[in-house]
């Protein structure tokens, strides 16, 4: 496994794209849910055992700002970028290597050589990394495979969020006494570009079976909403202040919201189930305050079901599925109170409804699978 950074920081920031309206395509190649930060569009591109970190303006040129190669194997080996996240200067994003179905076998599992449950296939390495767009990169969070019946300590990132300089995290940590395994999930956030103390916020410990990729995570400003898959009631969000460390609210359990995104004044926007006329409806937005008890703010209905959503401090991004028969999303923006709706897009992905955007840029993937990867700016 072989990663490299590239330092191309500067120029990338100070490149400027030309104006645009239209949405315009990107690459045929992307692999990973986009994102948006400073008028920017990041995404990764994968070729077998080798996958390439890029981004553009609209319409500009792209820059390859990292690469990672895969292990030499003769049973599918590859290189995945698997989450990324950015504002204006800074961005972090996860990293797997391995060969054959990587999920059978995560690299922060034990599993002893002739393990039956990795012939399909095993992770070899995953990471989290941070730092200024174009690098360096931190790596944050991680841990390298081994073919081992002994307990190994490591860590494991999943979800992530960027705000300013600031990176959330939900994280397995694997604890070893003697030979006893434990396991921890908790979210954690560091600042000062992911140079700064790591505070854990909340967390709890897990069997084996935890993912802290079922975790739902977002940053914006000083708050950080958190939807932990193991340590409650499953899909229930808590608000913090991530500063502080304090907990504002755990959302009542009748509250089950997904997606979910957090503005930077701390409301948390998602899609709840409501009771209507006796009978359980998807399609709306509801809006929680920062507040120890909030009383949400239902916006009005965005077609039977929202599949993703992107929170500004001005604006939301939301993909709908328009109607029960319908194969894909449409991608429209709104400001904030779900109001004066612009459409991007019908042929958003419903299984796998990538898209981000930070206010100024909307970027999104079509197709499928949804390699084609397409940008456009949005009114303010």
């Amino acid at each position: 496994m072989r990663l490299r950074a590239l330092a191309v920081g500067a120029a990338i920031l100070a490149a400027a794209g030309p104006a645009f309206a239209d949405p315009i395509l990107v690459t045929h190649h992307n692999a990973v849910a986009p994102a948006v930060g400073g008028g920017r569009v990041f995404w990764a591109e994968q070729h077998g055992r080798h996958a390439a970190l890029l981004t553009a303006t609209p319409g500009g040129h792209a820059s390859t700002i990292f690469r990672l190669t895969g292990p030499h194997a003769a049973h599918s080996p590859y290189a995945q970028i698997t989450r990324v996240a950015a504002s204006t200067h800074f961005m972090a994003f996860t990293v797997s290597t391995g060969y054959g179905d990587p999920y059978t076998c995560p690299a922060i599992d034990e599993h002893p050589a002739g393990d039956s449950r990795c012939r399909a296939g095993r992770e070899t390495f995953n990471a989290l990394y941070a730092g200024p767009v174009g690098g360096p990169y931190r790596r944050l969070a991680g841990v390298t495979g081994e073919r081992t019946s002994r307990c190994r300590a490591g860590s494991a990132a999943g979800t992530i969020d960027v705000s300013g300089g600031a990176v959330a995290f939900a994280e397995v940590v694997v604890h070893c006494t003697g030979q006893v395994r434990s396991a921890t999930s908790r979210i954690v956030v560091r600042d000062g570009g992911g140079a700064g103390k790591a505070r854990v916020l909340a967390g709890c410990h897990v069997h084996r079976s935890s993912s802290p990729q079922n975790d739902g995570v977002a940053v914006a400003g000083q708050y950080l909403a958190w939807s932990p898959d193991a340590c409650d009631w499953q899909g229930r969000i808590r608000l913090f202040r991530w500063h502080s460390g304090k907990l504002v609210y755990r959302l009542p359990l009748r509250y089950y919201v997904r997606p979910f995104d957090v503005a930077k004044d701390g409301t948390v926007i998602g899609q709840p189930t409501l009771s209507v006329n006796g009978q359980d409806e998807q399609g709306y937005l509801a809006a929680f305050p920062p507040r120890r008890h909030p009383h949400p703010q239902i916006l009005p209905r965005f077609g039977i079901r929202v599949d993703a959503l992107s929170a500004s401090h001005h604006s939301l991004a939301v993909g709908y599925a328009p109607t029960d028969g319908s194969k894909t999303d449409v991608l429209v923006t709104s400001d904030r109170q779900g109001n004066h709706r612009n459409e991007l897009s019908s042929e958003l992905d419903s299984v796998f409804p990538w898209m981000d955007c930070d206010g100024s840029v909307a970027a999104w993937s079509q197709g499928d699978p949804p390699n084609r990867l397409y940008a456009s700016g949005v009114g303010r």
